[in-house]
This record gives C-alpha cells, sequence and structure tokens, in this order.
C-alpha cells in the first residue's frame, strides 16, 4: 500500500500496489532496476503531486536498495516493491506472490524532487 500527504492541506491518499505502474529501466545480468511514478492534482486544494519510486532487485526476487523522490507531497508508506520484481528473464514486471515477509531492514532512502 502506499500513502502519500498533500504538502497544501491534510488531505491523505492511499493506492493499493497494484495502481503504481513500473517498469523495468534497466538490468545489468541478474540485477534489474524498476521505476514508477505518481502524478496528479490534489481534489482538495488541486495541488500538484509526484511521487517517484525507483528500486533495485538483486539477486533475483530481492529488494537491494530502494528510494524515493517526492514533490507536492510526503510519502507516507512506500508500495511493497517485492511485487513488482520480474519472474521472467525477459525483463517484463509481472506481479509475483510475496516470498515470506519482508525482512525488515529499512532499505528506502528518500530524495526530493530539485
Amino acid at each position: 500500500m502506499i500513502k502519500l500527504k498533500c504538502n497544501d492541506c491534510p488531505k491523505i491518499y492511499v493506492y493499493e500496489d497494484n495502481k503504481l505502474e513500473c517498469k523495468c529501466v534497466a538490468s545489468r545480468g541478474i540485477e534489474n532496476e524498476y521505476e514508477g511514478t505518481l502524478r496528479f492534482y490534489c481534489d482538495n486544494c488541486n495541488n500538484n503531486f509526484i511521487a517517484q519510486f525507483l528500486f533495485w532487485e538483486y539477486p533475483a526476487q530481492t529488494l537491494s536498495y530502494s528510494e524515493y523522490k517526492e514533490e507536492g507531497c510526503i510519502v507516507l508508506q512506500e508500495p511493497d516493491y517485492q511485487a513488482y520484481f520480474t519472474t521472467e528473464a525477459n525483463g517484463q514486471i509481472q506481479s509475483s506472490e510475496r516470498q515470506g515477509e519482508k525482512d525488515g531492514n529499512d532499505h528506502g532512502r528518500h530524495r526530493t524532487f530539485p
């Protein structure tokens, strides 16, 4: 689940992970880099939101690093990145079943747009 809060008003938006369309933007051997972006306007105050999520899979089916960029909003909860890992060698993203529970490590990093 993804949670975003508007910077200009108290409105909070919640998205299911499958609402974030991600694509594999780079593949180096068995390491894959993914990117997904949410762009919209707040229906309460018309503030423009951009939340971009970047994450890396290495080795296969393992989250090695994640970060996000935000503009006009605050990311309160990041997506379940495991749901986006490839299940085929051709680099096409397909939803995969969760591989057990998350390991509890804080892999994420935060940046704002310049």
